[in-house]
């Protein structure tokens, strides 16, 4: 009883009470009456919930306690005499502006992982949460910028910040509600200590960087990539949805380190504001980055609920301001639910195919199980998926299908007829479907249980023709960062020699 009276007093106000109470509110005092309902909503709550608990505690038929215990907060929220009782309901039915997060113990969200509405009741103004993100989008913490004389002085961060926003300050009480808004290390109020910070930074000879970020819950450490572009001058981010992985595949490093935990949308997000931190340097080389995959540590369809709250984050407009389409969510599938759970995104999917026959998938990744689901099955419910309304723009039909090349074990061209036969079928079923193949030539991960070879390239063209010839769309993915071990299945928390402390700071 106690539990729920609790967590009842913490529910957040949900976007349909949010619009109701401004359409009856003044422009001038809307916030404030917002956060009035939202308390009226609260405090109605905890009366059905006291009434319920009171009641049956003295009832001795354990029937008639369930039935009263239903029975009672629907009188009371559909009654006309307590039509106030009804934005109970309405808390309870509907979802908020972004999904609360569930998974293990991750549920929390700081201001990174907010949307404007949900910031703008914490700052108490519209305006002042606009500003707070017009910070974490350039990846500069509002809670130093506007509490700084020194970073404020710097203009080419407010260069960048929309021109009705470039001389609005937070003020030191929505300061100190935005560093009280973090559920770890208050007292602190910034990102370095509340969510994560940067522990180490590397480049490789191509100017791909890979970056240590290390979490302040726990210490726990995963790892983030910037692979730059010079072609068209922009960046992509490689991002962990976990710290390990699950799945044991067993060509990845990732795969071999065993799950120790699913990261908070928090710690995702917070490896898009350190690679722009790092982006915008004036002594970096990147480019700003305009495409994000997650294809970094970690199985995303394992924390589903923290990485579509992280993608809708990523593509608002208001926050991060990606394309839906640049955002790609790659997943082995662990089972055909998991297409749905990761559409609800709204993003791009990519899966992890590697083999369409059912005994050399097993082989490759232990958690697949054929007898459970098929390879066929797997694509009937993909198919499903994509037909379905779950993506709300034609533009996001399109599935990569992605195949890590091992020699000697699916690098044939039978397994490339085979593989183009099986996406023949998906375009046929799908109408309108933009389907890719990407080969990835397998990159080193050291010594193992199991030892694999690189594909010869000779052996990887070939698999390629094969496809092409079929009619299906392959590109060959550029091996990038592997003298760093940060190239595709190379990701694992291993410490590398450090780089100056300087060189990090800076």
């Amino acid at each position: 009883a106690s539990f729920i009276l609790h967590e009842t007093c913490k529910m957040s106000i949900p976007r349909n009470a949010i619009s109701k109470t401004k359409s009856y509110c003044k422009k001038k005092r809307q916030h404030k009456q917002m956060i009035r309902h939202g308390f009226s909503c609260h405090y109605n709550a905890v009366i059905i919930f006291a009434l319920v608990i009171f009641a049956t505690g003295f009832l001795a038929n354990r029937e008639i306690s369930v039935v009263f215990a239903l029975v009672v907060p629907y009188y009371l929220a559909t009654s006309s005499k307590h039509s106030k009782s009804r934005d109970f309901l309405s808390l309870c039915s509907t979802p908020l502006l972004v999904d609360s997060t569930t998974t293990e113990n991750t549920s929390y969200h700081s201001p990174l992982s907010m949307g404007i509405d949900e910031l703008s009741l914490i700052l108490n103004g519209r305006g002042r949460a606009l500003a707070a993100w017009d910070c974490y989008r350039q990846g500069i913490d509002p809670c130093l910028f506007y509490s700084s004389s020194l970073l404020q002085e710097e203009g080419a961060f407010t260069a960048k910040f929309p021109k009705s926003r470039v001389n609005q300050g937070l003020g030191k009480d929505s300061l100190q509600r935005l560093k009280n808004a973090f559920p770890h290390n208050p007292q602190q109020g910034i990102i370095e200590h509340c969510v994560a910070s940067l522990s180490h930074s590397s480049t490789s000879n191509d100017g791909t960087t890979k970056l240590l970020i290390k979490m302040a819950k726990d210490g726990l450490e995963v790892e983030t990539v910037i692979i730059p572009w010079e072609k068209r001058k922009r960046s992509t981010l490689c991002i962990s949805s976990q710290v390990g992985c699950r799945q044991g595949c067993t060509f990845c490093a990732t795969g071999r380190m065993g799950k120790l935990r699913s990261l908070s949308s928090d710690e995702i997000i917070v490896q898009m504001y350190y690679a722009t931190q790092l982006c915008r340097s004036p002594n970096s080389n990147l480019f700003p980055i305009d495409n994000v995959v997650f294809m970094g540590m970690g199985e995303p369809a394992d924390n589903v609920d923290n990485v579509v709250r992280a993608c809708r984050i990523l593509t608002d407009r208001q926050l991060f301001q990606l394309s839906r389409s640049k955002v790609t969510i790659s997943t082995v599938a662990p089972t055909p639910k998991a297409f749905s759970d990761l559409a609800a995104a709204q993003c791009t999917l990519a899966w992890s195919v590697h083999v369409v026959h059912d005994e050399t998938r097993q082989f490759l990744i232990p958690t697949f199980n054929p007898k459970i689901y098929t390879m066929q099955q797997m694509k009937v419910e993909l198919c499903r998926v994509l037909n379905s309304s779950h993506l709300a723009s034609k533009r996001l039909r399109t599935i990569m299908l992605e195949v890590a090349l091992l020699d000697g074990v699916n690098d044939a061209v039978h397994n490339a007829i085979d593989l183009a036969e099986f996406a023949q079928s998906m375009i046929d079923q799908v109408q309108g479907l933009k389907l890719v193949v990407n080969l990835i030539p397998w990159n080193d991960i050291g010594t193992g249980s199991r030892s694999y070879n690189t594909p010869n390239p000779s052996a990887v063209k070939d698999f390629q023709n094969a496809l092409t010839e079929r009619g299906i769309y392959t590109f060959i993915r550029t091996t990038r960062g592997d003298d760093d071990s940060a190239a595709c299945g190379q990701l694992a928390t291993t410490r590398l020699p450090t780089a100056s402390k300087a060189k990090i700071e800076e």
